[in-house]
C-alpha cells in the first residue's frame, strides 16, 4: 500500500528482533581438574560420572563429566583435563551438579632407592597424606604395590610393610586411593547390531595445579 500511495519502499521493524532472550545463551559452567591415568583411557570418560569414594579425610563425591581434554606436559608426561558439569546450587551438599567435594590425591617423590624389607621411606614431603594409611608405589619393574604405614613425619613414612621389590630413587609415591568412572561400550556384530554391552572401570588420580598465580617482579 505504501508503495502504491507514495512510491516508497518500506522496511518493517519488529522490536522482538532486537531483544535479548535468556534462551539464546549457550554456555557451560564447569569445574576443571587435571588428572593422570592409573588404568584405562580417560578420554572415554566424557559423558560419564566421576566418582570419588571416601578414604581417610577424603569424602565421597561425584559429578557428570562434560568434556575431557588430553594435555602433554613439557617434560613428556600425559595428563587430562576433566571438566565437571556445574551450575546453580541445588542444596548445601551439591555445588551445581557436583555432590560433595573432590580432593587432590596426595603425591610425593622417594628420596633414595629402597629394597625389600625397608620399613622407613624418605620422601620430599608427606603433606597431604593422612597420619597413617596406605601408599601406592611403583616398583622398578613398573608393577604397582600397596605399602601400609603407621605414622609419619614431615619427610618420612614409618613402620612400612609389604614392600616386595625395589623402588627406584625419585619414584612417585601416592596415596592409595583414586577417582573413577565406568565406561559402557556397545558390542556389535558384523551387521552393526548391538549384541551386548561391556563396562570398563577407568581409574584416575586428581593432581594439584597452580591457580590465580600472581608473579611479583
Amino acid at each position: 500500500m505504501f508503495k502504491v500511495l507514495y512510491d516508497e519502499n518500506v522496511s518493517i521493524i519488529r522490536p522482538r528482533e532486537f531483544l535479548f532472550r535468556p534462551s539464546d545463551a549457550h554456555y557451560n559452567v564447569t569445574k576443571d581438574f587435571v588428572v593422570e591415568s592409573i588404568s584405562g583411557d580417560p578420554l572415554n570418560l566424557e559423558n560419564c560420572t566421576l566418582i570419588q569414594d571416601s578414604y581417610g579425610d577424603i569424602t565421597k563425591g561425584y559429578g557428570p563429566i562434560a568434556k575431557v581434554e588430553k594435555i602433554i606436559s613439557g617434560i613428556g608426561n600425559t595428563y587430562y583435563k576433566l571438566s565437571i558439569d556445574a551450575g546453580y546450587d541445588r542444596d548445601i551438599n551439591v555445588d551445581g551438579a557436583i555432590y560433595g567435594n573432590f580432593s587432590i590425591h596426595a603425591k610425593t617423590k622417594l628420596i633414595g632407592q629402597v629394597s625389600v624389607g625397608t620399613t622407613v621411606l624418605s620422601v620430599d614431603s608427606t603433606v597431604g597424606f593422612p597420619q597413617s594409611g596406605e601408599l601406592l608405589v611403583t616398583y622398578n619393574d613398573s608393577s604397582l604395590g600397596v605399602v601400609p604405614y603407621s605414622s609419619k613425619s614431615l619427610t618420612q613414612f614409618f613402620d612400612c610393610s609389604n614392600l616386595t621389590a625395589t623402588i627406584l630413587d625419585a619414584s612417585n609415591i601416592g596415596i592409595n586411593t583414586f577417582a573413577y568412572g565406568d565406561f559402557r561400550k556397545e558390542i556389535r556384530d558384523i551387521h552393526d547390531q548391538v549384541i551386548g554391552v561391556t563396562t570398563e572401570r577407568i581409574k584416575i588420580k586428581i593432581n594439584s595445579v597452580l591457580e590465580n598465580l600472581d608473579i611479583v617482579d
